[in-house]
């Protein structure tokens, strides 16, 4: 029975989760790109995701 109960609060779980990132999408998305190209800006030698950078519009 607990097993039961554990895969509900997981379900219900992912439920919310998934309507956070419905909200919080965009806010994410830029939050991740920013955070990924600040290393690739630092170091001009390494080549960078072009593909990554137009999708993001940065």
């Amino acid at each position: 029975m607990s097993d039961y109960s554990s895969a509900i609060k997981v379900f219900s779980n992912i439920r919310s989760l998934r309507a956070l990132a419905r909200e919080t999408d965009y806010e994410v998305l830029t939050d991740i790109a920013e955070k990924l190209n600040k290393p690739v800006r630092l170091k001009s030698r390494v080549p960078t995701n072009t593909s990554l950078m137009t999708r993001t519009g940065i």
